[in-house]
């Protein structure tokens, strides 16, 4: 999905801060080397709440004590993002909080979380 698009789906106090990726080696630049990890921890995150799963250790560390949220751009049903796309459409993800500051990765209200 396009930087762009995904940003305008989302609302939060930190929208402003967020920047264009950056492209480049991690093994040359520590910043992307510390976001390729935290993007790793939470899409495991994802994969974890669909099976029972606890939360990884790492990603606990990894967001402890740093203000943050994270979100989830999810379809209601690959059928749909299929259908969108082979129609040359533009999918329409909804947004979901994934986690966030101040909270428990898995709180209630949190994205699959009752």
């Amino acid at each position: 999905m396009n930087f762009d698009i995904a940003k305008q789906q989302i609302t939060s106090p930190y929208l402003d801060q967020i920047r264009q990726p950056v492209h480049g080696e991690s093994k040359e630049i520590a910043a992307l080397q510390a976001a390729d990890l935290l993007a790793y921890e939470v899409r495991k995150e994802v994969l974890n709440r669909t099976k029972p799963r606890p939360v990884s250790i790492a990603l606990e560390r990894l967001v402890q004590g740093i203000p943050h949220v994270a979100w989830c751009l999810h379809f209601s049903s690959a059928e749909e993002y299929n259908k969108r796309v082979e129609n040359g459409q533009v999918p329409n993800p909804e947004a979901s909080i994934l986690f966030g500051s101040k909270r428990p990765i898995r709180a209630s209200g949190n994205w699959q979380i009752p």
